[in-house]
């Protein structure tokens, strides 16, 4: 699906915000802000790289009104 470019928004339509959230020691946290979902991940530095070892995530729902 991705590799067929299903998803795909021009360059100048993207959004990404990459925050990180919060670092100690050998623990991390990143908040992901894309077009269409919201990413929170944990990372962890394992054997010398950081690996992602958990991720929340969530559809925005756009373009909804709210009552």
């Amino acid at each position: 699906y991705a590799r067929e470019g299903h998803g795909r928004q021009p360059v100048n339509h993207r959004q990404r915000d990459i925050r990180i959230l919060d670092v100690f020691g050998h623990s991390d946290s990143v908040r992901l802000e894309m077009n269409e979902w919201i990413d929170y991940l944990q990372l962890a530095k394992w054997n010398g790289r950081w690996v992602i070892v958990n991720v929340l995530w969530e559809l925005k729902e756009i373009n909804k009104e709210t009552n």
